[in-house]
């Protein structure tokens, strides 16, 4: 195993380990409110089969198995990014969010993105992996971040104009969320071959997480003394 497999995969194993250790806090927590909780609860499993995805491609021996790994990789995290606009529009107070029109062109994106990753399984223009296995970015890759990123900019622009109805501490966990894996994706191009967002959106999601619960601790604990 060489130098960068190795790393990625001490990457890959603490971001599993980051994703569980977030779905076990979820799922024990009885001072989030029901919907946050249930939020959660979804997003780290998501997470943990992101995650699980990018390991098997890793150990894989074959370029096959590693295409499959590779389009759930890609799927999981970019309807992670689509919930993630689902409840900022539900925190921010939207209640019919699915029928908004951010959402909805977050959704679209996310389906176009889908069809690419479909279409990539048949066709050597964005990816593919060579008889030895090794992965190759096609002419056409740039095409495929489109609407990752486009996602990521319609939640940049939810969280601006609905900025006032969120806590101080929303306000940061949805920015981190955001921002982080951005930041991450144009890392991995930079230095390819390193999965350096598989780590960046598992810190990035706990970050987020742990404001969130600090956030509703308080108001829950607050409301506890309140009542007695």
């Amino acid at each position: 195993m060489g130098e960068l497999s190795e790393v990625n995969l001490i990457i890959g194993v603490a971001g599993l380990v980051l994703c569980v250790l977030g779905f076990v806090q979820a799922i024990s927590s009885r001072s989030l409110e029901k919907q946050t909780r249930w939020y959660f609860i979804l997003f780290f499993s998501l997470l943990v089969a992101y995650v699980a995805a990018n390991l098997i491609g890793q150990f894989a021996s074959g370029g096959g198995i590693r295409k499959i790994s590779l389009f759930f990789e890609s799927a999981f995290s970019s309807v992670l990014t689509l919930l993630l606009t689902a409840f900022l529009l539900e925190r921010s107070e939207e209640t019919g969010w699915r029928h908004n029109r951010a959402f909805q062109v977050a959704a679209g994106l996310e389906s176009l993105y889908i069809a690419l990753l479909a279409y990539t399984q048949f066709s050597t223009l964005i990816y593919y992996y060579d008889a030895q296995g090794l992965y190759h970015r096609g002419p056409y890759y740039p095409l495929l971040l489109v609407p990752p990123v486009g996602i990521m900019v319609v939640n940049l622009v939810v969280l601006w104009n609905r900025r006032s109805r969120l806590s101080p501490r929303e306000r940061r966990a949805f920015a981190v969320y955001i921002l982080a894996p951005l930041v991450c994706m144009v890392l991995q191009m930079l230095f390819f071959g390193l999965f350096v967002i598989v780590l960046g959106s598992s810190v990035a999601a706990m970050v987020m997480f742990l404001y969130i619960q600090n956030d509703q601790t308080e108001k829950y604990y607050a409301q506890q003394a309140e009542n007695a």
